[in-house]
């Protein structure tokens, strides 16, 4: 069964906004990479969930999920992630990468995230 990443992005006032949480399926999953010089901020893409890419000029629509992570700890992230994904497929299938509501997160170097759904091309 395929897996399935999960991120809430709020811990004040969840589901108050459009996007506040998400779930992808792990065969939109496109890679992570840090964000410019940031030792703190490590950025998901995924195929967007609404958005379709303008036939005209080839462009390629993601939506990212930004996780805010302890300085330096990218390598670590990634390979809690990617072992998550890899793990025994009799585990769950849902995998909580980032719940800011709920203080949970897979990796204890993890501590938010932000989502952007790609509404439009």
């Amino acid at each position: 069964m395929e897996k399935t990443l999960y991120f809430m992005e709020t811990a004040t006032d969840p589901f108050a906004a459009a996007g506040d949480a998400g779930a992808f399926r792990e065969s939109t999953f496109r890679g992570m990479h840090n964000v410019g010089t940031s030792s703190v901020t490590l950025r998901m893409e995924f195929d967007s969930l609404v958005a379709v890419p303008d036939s005209n000029d080839g462009s390629f629509i993601t939506d990212a999920v930004q996780l805010t992570v302890n300085a330096d700890t990218h390598k670590k992230v990634a390979h809690s992630i990617v072992s998550a994904l890899s793990a025994d497929a009799h585990k769950s299938s849902f995998i909580v990468v980032a719940d800011d509501n709920n203080g949970i997160y897979l990796d204890s170097d993890i501590t938010g995230c932000t989502i952007a759904i790609t509404t439009e091309a």
